[in-house]
C-alpha cells in the first residue's frame, strides 16, 4: 500500500521544478557489504526536517558543503527530487 501511494506520487508529479540550495550538517557512508559499496550521503536540514541525501559509489562527498537539488510537487504534494548536485562554495544562510 505504501507503495503504491508513493509512486503515484512520483509518477504523477507536476513538472515544474524548484531549485534549493541546502547546506551539508554531515556525510558518511552505508555499510559495505557483498552486494553495496557503501553509497555515501549527505545529511541536509529541509523545511525543519533532518534528510539523508543518497549518491553513487565512488562520489567524494567529504569536501561538500552544499547540496542544490532540483524538485517537482508529486501528485499528493509532497516534494520529489528530480536532481541533487554536490558543491563546495561559500554561502551564507
Amino acid at each position: 500500500m505504501a507503495y503504491l501511494f508513493m509512486a503515484l506520487n512520483f509518477y504523477g508529479a507536476k513538472t515544474y521544478h524548484i531549485s534549493a540550495t541546502l547546506m551539508v550538517t554531515g556525510t558518511g557512508h552505508l555499510a559495505k557489504s557483498r552486494n553495496s559499496c557503501g553509497e555515501p550521503y549527505a545529511e541536509v536540514r529541509y523545511q525543519e526536517l533532518d534528510k539523508q541525501l543518497f549518491f553513487p559509489c565512488g562520489t567524494v562527498i567529504e569536501d561538500a558543503n552544499t547540496v542544490t537539488v532540483i524538485l517537482n510537487k508529486g501528485f499528493f504534494g509532497y516534494d520529489v527530487i528530480d536532481d541533487q548536485k554536490l558543491s563546495k562554495e561559500k554561502v551564507n544562510f
